[in-house]
């Protein structure tokens, strides 16, 4: 009984620390949509190919200057979709993106977030958070450094 105890209190312990303050979700009630149809199949960081093992983040900066998840998707080597969430104007903290606030991209890959820049289908600035407005996205690019890490994924 002890050994299932201990195995559950590391397995908790691993999935708590692999995931990252970074990368927690809260979910609002305003929302932007964004559709991926990615030109190229596939993404390299470092000459490494990104698998469908990855993560794509869309962030907020919050009051206190960080970087905060407002949409999270798995890859997908096919068409997919992320929801980015906006900030409830009913709490006083900013839990999400405010109008044409900028999205800031990362790809959490094998424990590592990497910034990533999007290409979008059409002109214009459609890379900026619009409640109820859908984006499509067309390309990730790696942005040459990583700015985080967390070596226990």
């Amino acid at each position: 009984m002890k050994k299932l105890i201990y195995l559950i209190v590391i397995l908790i312990s691993n999935y708590s620390f692999s995931q990252g303050q970074l990368w927690e979700l809260n979910n609002t009630l305003y929302n932007h949509t964004l559709l991926f149809s990615l030109d190229d199949d596939t993404i390299t960081i470092d000459g490494m190919e990104i698998d469908e093992t990855a993560l794509i983040g869309v962030f907020y900066e919050g009051e206190d200057g960080e970087l905060h998840c407002a949409g999270i998707s798995n890859y997908s080597f096919h068409q997919f979709s992320l929801t980015v969430m906006g900030d409830d104007p009913t709490t006083e903290e900013k839990d999400g993106f405010n109008g044409h606030e900028a999205f800031h991209w990362y790809i959490k890959f094998k424990g590592v977030d990497y910034p990533v820049k999007a290409t979008y289908s059409i002109t214009g600035d459609p890379g900026v958070y619009m409640t109820n407005n859908t984006s499509y996205v067309t390309n990730l690019s790696y942005e040459p450094k990583p700015l985080f890490t967390n070596d226990a994924t």
